[in-house]
This record gives C-alpha cells, structure tokens and sequence, in this order.
C-alpha cells in the first residue's frame, strides 16, 4: 500500500499533548481547519519541535496524517513574549478554528490571519486596532456584514460584545444570527 505525500503551507493554531512526546496540531491552510499528529516532536533532540510552535506559519510535509517535516515560513513566537498580543492570537486562533470547521477555499481568510499574526509578532501597532481591523474583516470576507468602517462609532466595549458574541455563536453551536451585531453601526 503506497501513502500519499503532500506538502502543506499552514498556520499552527494550536496543540495539544497526545502521548508522552507526541503532539495533535491544529492547522489552518487554504482549505480550512486540519488536524495531524506529529509524533515524537516533544523529544528534547526532535528537530521538527521548532518549526510546530503556536502561531508559526510553516510548510509542512505530510505523510498518511502524520507529519514528517517541517519549515518554518514566517516564525511568529515573538507574540508569546507580550500577554496582550498572546491572548489576541489566542482569540483569533480560537475562532477560526470554530468558524471554519467545513472545507472551503479560505485562501483571503488565510492571507489575513497571517498578516494579523505577523503584525501581532513584529510591529508595534496597537493591539486594539489589529483587534478591530482582523474581525471586521474577517466579517466581511465571510459574508456576515458589510465592511466595518473604523472610527469614532465603534468603541472598546462595542468590539468586545462583537467578539462575545461570535464565540457564543459557535461555541454553544447555535445558528449564529449576525443582524444582533448590525446595532452597532
């Protein structure tokens, strides 16, 4: 039996500890949200254990589910250095990964997430601001709403309940109703 080898470029949103030195990744590419095993990267000599941390955005080659090697594209650790821009990764990795669960074409979605990920890591831009910019525009990229136009209209408490209530929405796997949102604009 010949195992299929395919190479994917991905954005690792998270992961979780199987066994001892085995990880689950969760991963978003362009085709949406993916799970695989990479087995043995917790070894202390494992030299895929750089290339699969959280928010990295890599290549990685697979090989019947598991991964077998790894590239880091853009390396974007430097997040887990500030608390504020941890806990927006942390957000934006959590909902992608509770919208996007059918298979799709998320090419833009994924050009976007990787930009806000990479403007999280390496710039000084306020956290409040990418905050407002990747929501809006990953509402409008799904089709939700129209653009949100940033200003004076939209304050901290309002984007706040925005998020409140996407992660409501998915999470207790409702049919989440947008036009709640709309009062804001």
């Amino acid at each position: 039996m010949k195992r299929e080898i395919s190479v994917l470029n991905c954005q690792i949103l998270g992961t979780e500890r199987v066994k001892e030195y085995d990880l689950r990744l969760t991963v978003f590419s362009e085709e949406g949200i993916k799970r695989f095993n990479a087995v043995g990267v917790l070894r202390p000599t494992a030299k895929l254990r750089g290339a699969l941390q959280l928010f990295n955005e890599t290549e990685v080659t697979l090989m019947g589910g598991k991964i077998t090697s790894a590239t880091v594209i853009k390396n974007n650790t430097a997040i887990s250095r500030d608390i504020n821009r941890y806990y927006l990764a942390s957000s934006i990795c959590e909902t992608l990964s509770g919208l996007l669960k059918d298979p799709d074409d998320y090419t833009e979605i994924y050009a976007l997430a990787g930009e806000t990920l990479a403007n999280l890591a390496d710039t000084d831009i306020s956290c409040f601001v990418l905050f407002i910019e990747f929501y809006s525009e990953l509402l409008a990229l799904l089709g939700f709403a129209e653009k949100m136009e940033l200003g004076e209209d939209l304050g901290l408490s309002q984007a706040r309940e925005i998020i409140r209530e996407l992660e409501q929405g998915y999470k207790l796997n409702l049919e989440y109703e947008i036009p709640n949102i709309m009062r804001f604009y």
